[in-house]
């Protein structure tokens, strides 16, 4: 019984992640126009996926990376990578503009799965 209930659990975590997930890509701002001058392009290559592109203000939080690939890697974490030297997007740099964490005009970011080290972790 106990066991039954810990997996009814653990399935309703995750699909509470996947919804969180999907909220946060779905109301996120659209992306600036053509022609400004204040945007950056990003390219996002992401494991065993075809590489995706976004356009955001380059006076934008950083946490919209996170809420623009959440969503392909929920209910696990994404973890971002941009940069050279390469930097990990933290936390502590969601409330930052791409300007203050140097973000270059046309940047490319690596995105994976950062739970696989977590499940080993738990065994």
């Amino acid at each position: 019984m106990q066991e039954e209930k810990k997996k009814k659990e653990a399935i309703e975590n995750r699909e509470q992640k996947v919804q969180n997930a999907l909220r946060r890509y779905n109301s996120m701002p659209a992306p600036p126009p053509k022609d400004s001058p204040h945007k950056l392009s990003v390219k996002f290559m992401i494991a065993n996926q075809p590489p995706k592109f976004r356009e955001f203000f380059i006076t934008d939080k950083a946490k919209l990376l996170y809420d623009y690939v959440s969503v392909d890697f929920a209910p696990n974490e994404p973890k971002i990578t941009f940069g050279f030297p390469t930097k990990t997007l933290s936390t502590q740099d969601f409330e930052k503009t791409f300007a203050e964490l140097k973000f270059a005009k046309k940047e490319t970011v690596f995105v994976d799965s950062d739970d696989d080290e977590e499940e080993e972790d738990d065994e």
